[in-house]
């Protein structure tokens, strides 16, 4: 979620800090001016992804044996952009084929 925030606001991941913080609050560069900060993500900078998923919610909780059953998933770190989850999706061994269109940036 703090990777996903408008650029305006400057808030981000600090990598030092492990946590979301303000630009010019993130540690990790040291001395460096809060534009040259080392070691601070945000969607915009190129070199942000979400890991560590959480999966909190999966619903309908069961389904028919030969598959073919809608799932939604809702979590956390569920990837920055549709192109991040587009081919990993699976439950157990079997691989899902995402919806584009209802996709929820990290959540969903």
């Amino acid at each position: 979620m703090c990777l996903k925030a408008d650029p305006r606001f400057e808030c981000g991941w600090c990598i030092q800090d492990r946590k979301c913080s303000l630009r010019q609050e993130c540690t990790g560069g040291g001395s460096v001016q809060p534009s040259e900060v080392v070691g601070w993500m945000h969607a915009t900078s190129g070199n942000s992804r979400c890991t560590h998923p959480k999966i909190t919610k999966l619903f309908p909780e069961t389904g028919p044996r030969q598959g073919g059953t809608r799932v939604t998933i809702l979590g956390e770190n569920l990837g920055l952009q549709f192109r991040d989850i587009k081919t990993g999706v699976r439950l157990g061994k079997v691989p899902c084929v995402p919806i584009e269109e209802e996709y929820v940036s990290a959540e969903k």
